[in-house]
């Protein structure tokens, strides 16, 4: 279970005392029957002490959920995380569906998303054919796109200014992501905006706006971060 977790081969699973070491640290735990070990709840209380204490989290938070109450959609805050879109923040919005891959500490491959688009729109064609595998470019079990067209979309999203995913992750639902840039313009992380597919042509504008002042107000809260 841990080597599907943090996607390794069996064959390269620590030794037996490591695994009572990391377990005896509280950084591993095992199930009742004691068949099956996850992360364990030192990591967890690491993980929940990030929400409070970096930086771009803390001060982006409120603008995200300043998005929501606009927007009645879901709003995020992603970065690159591991080579993959990581959600470092996600509010809900008013609408009753909950998309199940989307919540803080959730992750989705970078080349299914709206913000990998902007995350990656430095990379080379051979940056991404290195890079990203089969997996990386599927969805339960589907081919959803492919490496020359990923390289394709972060190019317009590097021209646009925003990147724009529909239907990738879910079939009903699209994504628009506004990038954050460091010191040295580059794109550090995202906001976007998801939602249902159906609004995409009468509020494309609108998400666009919102976004981009969302992004605005955390680039003044952060100046000494982004």
């Amino acid at each position: 279970m841990l080597s599907k977790i943090i996607d390794l081969k069996f064959d390269l699973v620590p030794k037996i005392d490591t695994f009572k070491y990391l377990i005896s640290r509280s950084i591993l735990e095992t199930a009742t029957d004691g068949k099956k070990v996850f992360l364990g709840s030192k990591l967890f209380m690491y993980a929940s002490a990030v929400q409070h204490h970096h930086p771009l989290i803390e001060l982006a938070k409120p603008v995200i959920k300043k998005l929501v109450l606009e927007t009645g959609e879901i709003a995020e805050q992603t970065k690159m995380v591991d080579w993959k879109e990581g959600i470092l923040i996600s509010e809900r919005g008013k609408r009753p569906y909950w998309w199940g891959g989307s919540g803080s500490g959730f992750s989705s491959p970078l080349p299914l998303t709206s913000a990998g688009q902007l995350l990656c729109d430095h990379m080379s064609l051979e940056d991404i054919n290195s890079i990203f595998g089969a997996k990386d470019f599927a969805y339960a079990g589907e081919n959803k796109i492919n490496a020359n067209k990923f390289y394709n979309s972060c190019q317009t999203a590097k021209k646009n200014g925003y990147g724009l995913t529909n239907g990738l992750l879910d079939r009903y639902l699209s994504a628009i992501a506004l990038p954050l840039y460091d010191k040295q313009s580059r794109v550090v992380a995202t906001v976007c905006v998801v939602f249902p597919s159906g609004e995409l042509p009468s509020r494309f504008e609108e998400f666009i706006d919102k976004a981009t002042k969302a992004r605005d107000l955390i680039k003044q809260a952060a100046p000494s971060v982004v």
